[in-house]
């Protein structure tokens, strides 16, 4: 139960976090930012427990109720394929890539 639970979290985590990306994450510079301590106070106090707590609620009640967790899994099947679906660019245009045969793309991995 907690490894289809967990599956399903990591798709849809994954697919939420690079969702925006356009290039190969964790390929660019780090940006230093100032992190706000309220805020991770407030993630780490405050919504984390309520989520934790959710989630093992969900469980022991998908446990009980399998046909429910077949929901969730379709459910986590379709919101990653609508995802995939509405990331998907136009395909590469050779006339763009015309003349680029011999080179290669340098990554900036350090």
């Amino acid at each position: 139960m907690q490894a289809v639970c967990g599956g399903c979290l990591c798709v849809l985590l994954t697919d939420g976090f690079h969702s925006n990306e356009k290039r190969v994450p964790f390929n660019r510079l780090r940006m230093p930012a100032r992190t706000s301590l309220p805020l991770m106070l407030t993630l780490y106090v405050g919504v984390f427990p309520v989520y934790v707590y959710g989630i093992i609620n969900a469980e022991s009640h998908w446990e009980a109720h399998p046909w429910k967790l077949a929901m969730v899994i379709l459910g986590t099947a379709a919101i990653h394929a609508g995802v995939k679906t509405l990331r998907s660019g136009p395909a590469e245009n050779e006339a763009e890539m015309e003349g680029y045969e011999d080179e290669f793309q340098i990554l900036g991995l350090s």
